[in-house]
């Protein structure tokens, strides 16, 4: 996580509004190269891990701008806007390469405006769930059908989910924003638990690292309800907290399941 003392994007960008052009550049390039082929380490955009680290290194803001300016200050404050960096964000987390996707999606949080994060974290929990089912689906021969998902794509979304959550926890985030955020992914999440928590065995179609990395999301969420969640009364509040609870409670369920299957 970024340290507490790091700048928020929008105010790296408005110190250094020369590099705003220039990083978004280099980051459209990097996530080009990416989708183009290029995946071993010296195929790698050379500017791709040193955005990625920069970016990551920024503080999550809970305001969505840095402002309530008008005129020129205003249209000042939308151009150097850290919003268009996370949909390139959003395509390196798909990357073949570990290392790219879990640097960005830790650079997500920073660059992603606080009230899109629901919405992104709704998008991500679908596209979890989907491409969770087409795995779990049983295969018609030997062969990998061409629906079924890629798991670098899956890992880097689940990588995603959990740093939205992640930071939500740890940087404080209101009670309002942590409930939409728990109600925009929580429901989906919990309807592919039984194929997600199956760590290992002839059950298991997922690699373990999507697996654990489903797992981790779910206590990031724990989390974000044992902290923020806990300050706030209210049905939007009631309401999201129930949905978390039982993916929780379907994660425990399946995780003990495996467990025991595993050591039978």
């Amino acid at each position: 996580m970024a340290a507490k003392r790091a700048p928020t994007a929008a105010d790296f960008f408005a110190r250094h509004p020369q590099l705003h052009p220039f990083l978004l550049q280099q980051l459209e390039a990097a996530a080009a190269s990416l989708e183009s082929g290029s995946s071993s380490s010296s195929e790698l955009h050379p500017s791709l891990f040193p955005v990625l680290v920069l970016l990551s290194r920024l503080r999550p803001s809970r305001l969505s701008h840095l402002s309530g300016s008008s005129g020129s200050s205003a249209l000042a404050e939308q151009q150097l806007s850290p919003a268009p960096f996370a949909p390139l964000l959003q395509r390196c987390a798909a990357a073949s390469t570990a290392a790219v996707r879990q640097l960005a999606a830790s650079a997500l949080p920073p660059l992603l405006p606080p009230d899109q994060q629901p919405a992104a974290a709704a998008e991500l929990a679908v596209a979890v769930h989907e491409a969770v089912q087409a795995a779990a689906a049983p295969q018609q021969g030997a062969q990998r059908p061409a629906s079924r998902p890629s798991f670098n794509v899956l890992h880097g979304r689940l990588l995603q989910l959990r740093a939205l959550l992640e930071s939500a926890a740890d940087d404080g985030a209101d009670a309002a924003s942590a409930a939409a955020l728990l109600a925009a992914s929580a429901r989906p999440l919990a309807l592919c638990a039984a194929d997600a928590c199956c760590l290992s065995g002839a059950g298991s179609r997922l690699p373990a690292a999507v697996s654990l990395e489903y797992i981790r999301a779910a206590a990031a969420a724990a989390a974000l309800v044992a902290g923020s969640l806990q300050r706030q009364q209210g049905h939007a509040a009631h309401e999201a907290a129930a949905a978390a609870k039982d993916w929780l409670l379907a994660v425990r369920q399946h995780c003990w399941q495996a467990l025991e299957w595993c050591g039978g």
